[in-house]
């Protein structure tokens, strides 16, 4: 059965992809702009001008090194509109404002309590977004949090943390209520998050493993956050029968065999410590690269072991559900080519293909950072006009 479009429905959606148009190619001419997205000048037209008029793109002179007349382009306005994100890890969380021209205005790590809960943790996130509404120069479009969590199907609740200790959340609603309903609330797991960062660096279609505590995997079509897909329980897909005790009761799973824990442990069995402190996931990885490159051969062991493992996981992901392209995340990239160099060649004895679509991202583990500021963002980018109209509506209804 198809759904026929409304003349609203129709505005809203030639709103959404010039606007998208000119977040992705700054300094996009008109007639640039109609050519991409195949319309007439006389139909990009229309929604330039509602964008114009709402102060959310400009059109000035952009920059030009030939002669004659600087050509007249359209780009984000800056200065106006910004997105607030939250990257919550076991025991921080990185609190990211983002100009919705991609400038970062202010980022700061908030340390949290060993075990917070759930309600503590969503005070201290709505005590920040109210502190953040308050900003003299910028409008907050829309909220964008990322936890090592398995959502539910609308990727607005939590169905379980492990690593948290958390069971139900009704993240976003409650999220949404504590702050008066003012804002809406975009939900990823670290995963999601990740992979939405990434896939602006032209990967549009992409799969995305990170893997820390607990392991999540996550693809995006067409470079946009209704493609999201997330794989749930992807942690405890069994790996090994009798393996070592996953947290969820299993034996066995991803997140027991080749989890940061996994690391850790090795590594204390080896002598080299691990402090269970902000930063010291990265600390212990680049003790470890730089032991292997040293020459320990035991260290080069616990390396090669884990990277076995993800290569062969990463070579079932690339054969049952393909991708153009697809990155790692998470502990991984601490530990440099010690890990980089045995993985991939694991990937060409399993999968060449696979091999050949990985690509190492310029933005390491700071993907789902960036991409909590993305995730916020959305709220504008899915529907220019409309995201003050809902956030009013939100507020008179809550």
């Amino acid at each position: 059965m198809t759904t026929s479009m409304t003349q609203g429905d129709v505005k809203r959606h030639n709103q959404v992809r010039v606007l998208r148009a000119v977040r992705d190619r700054s300094g996009i001419s008109r007639a640039q702009l109609a050519e991409a997205l195949g319309l007439t000048k006389v139909g990009v037209s229309r929604p330039v001008m509602e964008l114009l008029a709402a102060g959310i793109i400009v059109e000035e002179q952009t920059s030009h090194s030939g002669p004659g007349r600087r050509p007249i382009g359209l780009q984000l306005a800056a200065g106006k509109l910004a997105s607030l994100g939250f990257d919550i890890r076991v025991d921080r969380a990185i609190e990211i404002l983002r100009d919705v021209d991609g400038a970062v205005v202010s980022r700061r790590v908030i340390e949290l309590p060993a075990g917070v809960s759930a309600p503590a943790l969503l005070a201290v996130l709505a005590q920040r977004i109210s502190a953040a509404a308050e900003l003299p120069n910028y409008s907050i479009v829309g909220v964008g949090a990322a936890l090592p969590a398995e959502l539910d199907h609308s990727l607005r609740g939590v169905r379980l943390s492990l690593p948290m200790g958390w069971g139900e959340v009704s993240f976003c609603d409650e999220l949404e209520a504590m702050t008066g309903n003012k804002f809406r609330v975009r939900l990823a797991d670290i995963s999601g998050a990740a992979a939405l960062a990434n896939s602006r660096l032209d990967l549009p279609n992409l799969a995305h493993l990170q893997i820390g505590y607990g392991a999540g995997l996550s693809y995006i079509r067409a470079g946009s956050l209704g493609s999201l897909g997330v794989v749930g329980e992807f942690g405890h897909m069994p790996m090994l029968a009798d393996g070592p005790a996953c947290l969820c009761g299993r034996r066995g799973c991803l997140d027991a065999v080749a989890g940061f824990q996994v690391l850790v442990d090795g590594a204390r069995g080896l002598g080299i410590d691990y402090a269970n402190v902000p930063g010291g996931m990265d600390d212990l990885g680049a003790r470890l690269a730089a032991a292997a490159d040293g020459g320990n051969a035991q260290v080069t062991a616990l390396i090669e072991g884990v990277a076995t493992w993800l290569a062969r996981v990463v070579a079932a992901v690339i054969t049952v559900r393909p991708a153009a392209s697809m990155t790692v995340g998470g502990y991984p990239l601490a530990l440099g080519d010690a890990f980089w160099v045995p993985f991939i060649a694991g990937l060409e004895q399993l999968n060449p293909r696979a091999a050949a679509l990985m690509v190492k991202s310029p933005l390491g583990d700071e993907a789902s950072t960036v991409g909590v500021g993305l995730l916020g963002a959305e709220v504008l980018f899915e529907d220019p006009l409309g995201w003050k109209a809902a956030h009013t509506f939100l507020a008179q209804s809550g």
